[in-house]
């Protein structure tokens, strides 16, 4: 991507996202199975902040679109692989479904991980890593990652990062622990190799 940032987790990424590019009174389709952080986020956080969504198969590119609200959706959030269910969406057709309403495709792509998917290269306008997941080894390491592509513009550069307060210059994010290597495959006793 042309820019990314690290947050404290996957959860802090995706509110700085929503915030970013929404305001109250606008609208984003979630996928129908988001994993429950997400959902709670958007069903609990963002409905009192204002802002509205609906929940669609992310496996059915009509469904997405029948819940598309010409004029107010803003953000198309895709999971593929969905958690908790692994279900699967194609990328590119909802990119396509996305750009064609004047929305922007975000993917939560934890699951696939950037070595299995990229779906910047499929697509999407934003991706998102819980890298707390398979990036971190899984619970040892807490933290989020976002990436977005050049044409993204979020209410210009200046207020890009007044509204991402959490994210300074001043305070660069250290991580203690190694994130696992992308390369890494699972031996037979469970141990990583590269």
């Amino acid at each position: 991507g042309e820019r990314g940032f690290a947050f404290a987790s996957g959860l802090a990424a995706e509110d700085t996202l929503v915030r970013a590019l929404c305001t109250p009174g606008d609208h984003v389709v979630i996928p129908d199975d988001a994993y429950g952080g997400t959902y709670r986020l958007f069903d609990k956080v963002e409905k009192a902040w204002g802002l509205e969504h609906s929940p669609a198969a992310v496996s059915d590119v009509d469904a997405v679109r029948a819940a598309i609200r010409p004029g107010q959706t803003k953000i198309v959030w895709v999971e593929t692989p969905t958690n908790p269910l692994l279900t699967i969406g194609d990328i590119e057709a909802l990119a396509s479904v996305a750009h064609e309403a004047g929305a922007l495709l975000v993917v939560d792509n934890t699951f696939a991980s950037p070595y299995l998917q990229q779906p910047l290269t499929l697509g999407a306008d934003v991706v998102l890593h819980s890298t707390t997941k398979y990036c971190g080894g899984h619970s040892d390491v807490v933290g989020g990652a976002r990436h977005r592509r050049a044409r993204v513009e979020v209410c210009g550069a200046r207020g890009w990062r007044r509204r991402e307060r959490g994210i300074s210059r001043r305070y660069p994010v250290h991580f203690k622990k190694k994130l696992w290597p992308l390369s890494s495959t699972t031996t037979k006793a469970g141990k990583f190799s590269t």
